[in-house]
């Protein structure tokens, strides 16, 4: 317990710890006009054996033994760092602050649809995709919305046959002969076709802006729409390029329109299969009962598996009945087109259900007591329904546009280093 005065530790606080003090006012105030006090040794405090101050040079300050070093050591450290380590923390800082204020918002979003709902009497808000109105959270997440997983994986299992059909039909519809609706083309031509398909999908993909290409990623309810309605339009389109009368094997116009079709029923195939994968993902990364996570998988695998086996059997029983359009090679696309038809309605029902109304009808005016609605009744018979069909026009409407706008977005304005 031997300790330096320069420390800033008063003598006076070294005769309360009960050690002697070795000196006192009277004798201070004699060796002020000592000459030879320059050569004397230092004056020592002496704490006694209790004594748990130390020195902390770093801080510059005493510190009793038994405070946290490692929280020491982080302010010693703090303050040595100069600027830079200071400008650091404090954008950390400021980004804890941002994650916090977004995770604030986040959390009153969900409270204010939680009590817009009815609270926990009437379970949680339509958004929630795995949810109930049991108070434990892990039986809450444990527990599915049965309905709105049916949906999805309906979604998923239906695509996944359309896929992989088409990978099956396709090659079988260019090699037919023109008179049964196929193009008559040879092998080399088929496989001219689809090497130049899958160049232009390789260029697509490593020339469109990000946010595009990334659709599937940060909206995957909107690429499954654009996906399901790309589909029904050229699969219509592809049942009626024999009925155009060219030489099919011959024709330059006819090879343009068939890559121009194939790379579109590319793209919407890997559209919409990767918005239905990455909401599936959610739902098997969840906190779902084995066995629940295991009839998902099941049933997964069965849509891959029946997919080219019902694909060919559509081909080759049309193909038999030796009847024109639409009972020809070209008859899957008819039923690809159909499929897309409701999968469409159903992934508008999906979106109501996980974020809610479109918006193009003003909110509370599909509720029952709503004096407007009923106004509007009351002169015009069936406004409600007309509403609705204004939002079926809408949805594809509006997802054209953000489809627009994610092609034509400037990436630097949107995060300007986030590719540094």
């Amino acid at each position: 317990g031997q300790l330096g005065s320069g420390g800033g530790l008063p003598v006076a606080a070294s005769s309360a710890s009960g050690g002697p003090a070795h000196s006192s006012t009277s004798s201070s105030g004699r060796n002020r006009w000592n000459l030879f006090r320059m050569f004397q040794p230092a004056n020592r405090a002496h704490l006694g054996t209790a004594n748990k101050f130390t020195y902390d040079e770093g801080l510059g300050q005493w510190v009793l033994q038994d405070e946290d070093s490692a929280d020491s050591a982080k302010r010693s450290s703090r303050r040595a760092g100069g600027r830079r380590g200071a400008a650091r923390d404090e954008m950390e800082e400021d980004e804890l602050e941002q994650h916090a204020i977004t995770l604030a918002i986040q959390a009153a979003h969900l409270a204010s649809q939680w009590h817009k709902h009815g609270g926990g009497n009437e379970g949680p808000p339509a958004g929630v995709l795995f949810g109930s109105n049991r108070t434990g959270v892990d039986r809450r997440r444990s527990t599915p919305n049965c309905r709105l997983l049916f949906l999805l994986l309906s979604l998923h299992s239906v695509w996944c046959i359309i896929h992989l059909g088409l990978e099956t039909v396709v090659p079988l519809w260019m090699f037919s002969p023109a008179s049964r609706g196929g193009l008559g083309f040879e092998p080399v031509d088929a496989a001219l076709v689809l090497g130049f398909v899958g160049s232009i999908l390789l260029i697509l993909k490593s020339f469109v802006p990000r946010k595009l290409s990334s659709l599937s990623q940060h909206a995957p309810l909107r690429g499954l729409r654009v996906g399901i309605g790309l589909q029904l339009v050229l699969a219509l389109a592809a049942s009626w390029v024999p009925t155009l009368g060219f030489p099919q094997n011959e024709s330059l116009a006819v090879w343009v329109l068939v890559t121009v079709l194939v790379t579109g029923l590319a793209a919407s195939v890997i559209l919409a299969r990767s918005g239905t994968t990455v909401m599936l993902q959610v739902a098997l990364e969840s906190q779902l009962r084995e066995d629940v996570k295991r009839y998902l998988q099941w049933v997964v695998a069965l849509s891959e598996i029946v997919g080219p086996i019902l694909s060919s059997w559509c081909f080759a029983w049309a193909y038999e009945q030796g009847t024109p359009y639409p009972m020809d090679a070209t008859f899957f696309f008819n039923v690809c087109a159909f499929l897309s038809l409701g999968l469409y309605t159903a992934s508008l029902v999906l979106h109501v259900h996980v974020v809610g109304d479109f918006g193009a009808a003003p909110e509370g005016a599909f509720d029952g007591g709503s004096s407007q609605l009923c106004g509007i009744e009351k002169r015009c018979p069936g406004a409600s329904a007309l509403i609705c069909l204004e939002e079926i026009f809408i949805v594809p409407a509006t997802d054209v546009n953000a489809l627009i706008g994610d092609a034509t977005a400037d990436e630097s304005r949107e995060d300007p280093g986030k590719d540094m």
